[in-house]
């Protein structure tokens, strides 16, 4: 049952002697108050008791802290300007008729308020604009209203004078309807966390005419909140902390429209990562729904917003125990026909049930369930046989069963997850109530996986249980994803969690680097024929990416001159390592770098990494042949300009350096040094002559090497003919 409350306005009976309905008294004169205006507001637990489920707590049915802005027109269609604010606090006494405040009394599960509105003259419209717990949880609500950028707004409220005299200058009640909340906040300081009581608004209209009026208003809350449906012992994930990534800031308080956000760039400007909160408190976690586990800020579909779960996942894989896991839940919507995704948007006072249905370390099947928060939604009844069993120890007419070579081998004790040979084929047997059908993909990016197919299906039915047999065959499948093979019941409802998966791993292969990394300045790696080259300088740090099905770990070179920064971060079946040098290097050696797979350490693969010199040089190019010459070397060099025949020519300067240098080219000297480009490890200038300047001084010019700002070489610029031009 949706939260209502109900609005009566009473108007005063009897102003003067004789009044009747066809005789009117005009009572909207300046600074006068109207009669009583009842407030009803619906208790916590107005509920519907049909749903065995809860769908809002009594925290989340709270209201305090009202406050009632009432907005004035001289018509129906306004347009409306802003006349007062009744505040939740003490008693209305009729002997300060400026003091606008009220008290809500308890009445059963509702409670009951009145407030006396000011009447004026010619404004006789009103428009009530309800708004409870702004300010009641600490930093999250202030009570104060702000803009979509998060700048304070409507401080203060100006209210319209007697005969809309004031307008202009008035509060617009389009203004009004423009605010939003204070900005969350996620920095180092300051962790922002939406909890109850939540923020609702509602609105209503009324007339004051001198009768009784009656305003109907819906209280809604300006949040969505989230459930989350897992059971750790049938997904292998323990959730531990849960956020929500590109979301809203803040929230409209009377549903205006978001600014969209259509590219990357405006996303991560306008949007934030929401404070993660802490999911072990929950009573329940992890042993089936945990409901209210997070509030956010509606957004649109064009946000792409997505949960970020934290947790630990126990691999199946043998030894590999329980790892740190972190998944991106996107906010999308899958049509079954077309088996096409879409992000829906996020919509104030609605739940959104995710239901983790598979798991594996890298990525996570779910989903989405949105209701109306106070609308509730039935329980779905499921068939107690719909879901395809693949169980020998429960049915010994179901299982895998091996036919050419090798049969599948179960990765620890899983149920689910299979190790293949390559070259093999073998028999799958579905026990179900109706013929069962496949779906195949890669088991984490989703990506077409063609090295293990599945024949067309063989039925038998048997004691009215009906038997599906599939023939898988593997082909070219080392060094491949592994395959997810979903078993679908034809006669039941299209939800995954009524389906049966199987996950196929090929054979464990040596692990394969791949590039995509980040490095700091001029280090490269080429995964055609694993060769990096790194400069040596103290902090550069190379980032390699490893691809392995059974995870990996890194060995460095022996001695300490490479360190690897922070932990590997694992994304599905790659690895990333950032390994930056720590000690110097000898120049043009080679280190290596050891990935092994963590199944069999045995299969291996090796990084070879050049040790490249940073130090630079100077010379001439060959078009400053009888024009200049130059000496030197290291870090110090002289170059003699016979200027007079420079007059009418110019000459090239080459600074060899890895990755370019920075440089204060003078100016107002007798020669004129313009940088021209950097290409293939030099740096050239062009060098012309000033004859505006007659001071032939000699003069330096600085190079600093880009790569290592402490190493500079000096080029000192002298005039070797004393012939002027």
């Amino acid at each position: 049952m949706k939260m209502k409350s109900l609005l009566l306005l009473l108007a005063f009976a009897g102003l003067g002697a004789g009044c009747t309905s066809d005789d009117p008294v005009d009572v909207n004169l300046p600074g006068t108050r109207s009669g009583e205006l009842q407030l009803v507001f619906s208790g916590a637990n107005g509920e519907s008791q049909e749903y065995t489920k809860a769908i809002a707590s009594e925290s989340e049915n709270k209201i305090d802290k009202l406050n009632v802005y009432l907005f004035a027109a001289a018509a129906v269609d306004g347009p409306y300007y802003y006349l007062e604010t009744w505040e939740e606090g003490t008693a209305y006494d009729p002997t300060q008729p400026n003091v606008t405040k009220f008290v809500k009394q308890g009445s059963g599960t509702s409670w009951k308020a009145s407030i006396y509105p000011n009447e004026l003259h010619g404004l006789p419209y009103l428009r009530l604009y309800c708004v409870a717990n702004n300010g009641s949880v600490g930093n999250i609500t202030d009570g104060k209203f702000y803009n979509e950028a998060g700048t304070e707004v409507l401080s203060p409220l100006t209210a319209i004078t007697a005969d809309a005299a004031n307008a202009a200058a008035a509060t617009s009640e389009t203004a009004f309807l423009a605010a939003f909340t204070q900005q969350l906040q996620n920095t180092d300081d300051v962790k922002d966390i939406i909890h109850t009581p939540l923020l609702m608004t509602g609105h209503g209209s009324t007339k004051i005419s001198g009768s009784v009026s009656k305003v109907n208003i819906d209280m809604k809350r300006v949040v969505a909140r989230f459930d989350i449906d897992n059971t750790s012992a049938k997904s292998q994930l323990t959730i531990e902390k849960i956020s929500m990534a590109q979301a809203r800031k803040s929230g409209s308080l009377w549903n205006t429209t978001l600014t969209p956000y259509e590219n990357d760039g405006d996303r991560t400007t306008n949007l934030m990562t929401y404070a993660e909160v802490d999911y072990t408190i929950f009573t329940g976690a992890n042993q089936g729904t945990v409901e209210s586990a997070l509030y956010v800020y509606p957004g649109l579909a064009k946000d792409e917003s997505y949960l970020v779960i934290e947790g630990k996942y126990k691999s199946p894989l043998p030894g590999a125990g329980s790892v740190p896991v972190t998944y991106h839940v996107p906010i999308v919507k899958t049509d079954p026909e077309t088996n096409t995704s879409n992000y829906v948007a996020i919509l104030a006072n609605n739940r959104y049930q995710l239901h983790i249905t598979d798991v594996t370390q890298s990525n996570i099947y779910a989903t989405f369930e949105v209701e109306d928060w106070t609308s509730g939604g039935g329980i779905q009844i499921k068939p107690d046989n719909d879901t395809p069993l693949i169980d020998a120890t429960k049915n010994d007419k179901t299982g895998i069963i091996a036919g050419t070579g090798t049969a599948p081998v179960a990765l620890g004790k899983s149920k689910t997850d299979f190790r293949v040979t390559d070259g093999t084929d073998f028999k799958i047997t579905v026990a179900a109530t109706g013929k069962v059908r496949y779906d195949m993909e890669a088991a984490f990016t989703k990506s077409t996986s063609e090295w293990l197919t599945l024949g067309a299906a063989e039925y038998e039915e048997i004691d009215g249980i009906q038997y599906t047999t599939f023939t898988a065959e593997v082909n070219n499948a080392p060094d491949k994803e592994p395959v997810a093979v979903h078993f679908i019941n034809e006669t039941a409802s299209y939800d995954p969690d009524l389906w049966t998966t199987l996950t196929f791993y090929g054979p464990s292969t040596a692990p394969t680097i791949a590039e995509g990394g980040m490095h700091s300045l001029g280090n490269t790696i080429d995964a055609a024929t694993n060769t990096a080259g790194m400069y040596n300088v103290v902090g550069g740090y190379l980032t390699v990416n490893i691809w392995c099905v059974d995870g990996s770990t890194l060995e460095l070179p022996a001695g300490d001159n490479f360190a690897l920064v922070g932990d590997p971060i694992v994304n599905g079946f790659q690895t990333s390592y950032k390994v930056k040098i720590v000690k110097a290097l000898m120049d043009n050696s080679n280190y290596s770098f050891k990935f092994n797979n963590n199944t069999d350490p045995t299969l291996e693969t090796t990084l070879a990494v050049n040790a490249l010199p940073i130090t630079m040089t100077a010379d001439l190019d060959a078009n400053a042949t009888d024009i200049a010459t130059i000496t030197g070397a290291d870090d110090a060099y002289t170059v003699t300009t016979d200027i007079t025949k420079l007059g009418t020519n110019t000459y090239t300067l080459n600074i060899h350096a890895p990755q370019n240098v920075k440089v204060s080219l003078p100016n107002g000297k007798w020669l004129k040094i313009v940088e021209d480009k950097f290409d293939n490890g030099i740096a050239t200038f062009t060098v012309s002559l000033n004859s505006a300047t007659v001071d032939y001084s000699d003069f330096n010019i600085v190079f600093v090497n880009k790569l290592d700002e402490t190493d500079k070489l000096t080029v000192t610029m002298n005039k070797g003919t004393i012939t002027t031009p």
